[in-house]
């Protein structure tokens, strides 16, 4: 073999080599174009996902009874700077202490942004449209099991004990069975959405 052939064959080689290397830089940068890609959108929907639940995440109820003797408080509470909706609180009463528990729904249409309401043990009764004319007796005992409500979007929300879920309209819709009212004693005040700067 003479010289110009083996200076073609090396040319050759040397453009083979570098062919392959630029197609592996060409692969790896493709690789991590994509890499880049799929983590730039699941950031996206998380973000998309923490906006959707901003609103409910700031909304909640709890029960209070300190001492067992029906004169504690059931709260709702919305610290967002927007009204949700279609609030159903789910309830579970006993009447007596150690007596069987009740589950019953207080209902409220909305609750403004900033807001709080209290609704006193010893005020809550039955409705007219459950049961007209009849007494709720006095519940010694109270525990919150769920929060329904709808939120500035129209998404419809649950949150229990340690979970805050979206769910279908339909559960808000079918909610109230034995349906309780009560006399609301409500707050609004700036720094429930930390627009004074103190809170979140």
């Amino acid at each position: 073999m003479g010289w110009p052939n083996v200076v073609t064959v090396a040319g050759a080689g040397a453009a083979a080599i570098a062919a392959i290397a630029g197609l592996w830089f060409q692969a790896v940068a493709t690789y991590w174009s994509q890499q880049t890609a799929e983590d730039q959108l699941a950031q996206s929907r998380e973000e998309g996902e923490r906006e959707v639940r901003a609103q409910a995440s700031r909304v909640t109820a709890w029960a209070e009874d300190p001492v067992g003797e029906g004169i504690g408080e059931v709260h709702i509470l919305n610290r967002s700077p927007d009204p949700v909706t279609w609030i159903a609180v789910v309830l579970v009463l006993a009447e007596q202490a150690g007596g069987p528990m009740t589950s019953v729904t207080l209902r409220r249409n909305d609750l403004g942004p900033c807001t709080e309401v209290v609704y006193p043990l010893k005020t809550l009764r039955w409705s007219p449209v459950y049961r007209a004319g009849e007494k709720l007796v006095t519940p010694r005992r109270s525990l919150v099991d769920a929060l329904y409500f709808v939120d500035r979007a129209g998404h419809a929300w649950k949150r229990s004990s340690g979970s805050l879920e979206q769910v279908d309209m339909e559960e808000i819709y079918e909610r109230p069975t034995k349906v309780v009212v009560g006399d609301e004693v409500e707050k609004t005040r700036a720094d429930l959405c930390g627009i004074d700067g103190t809170g979140e």
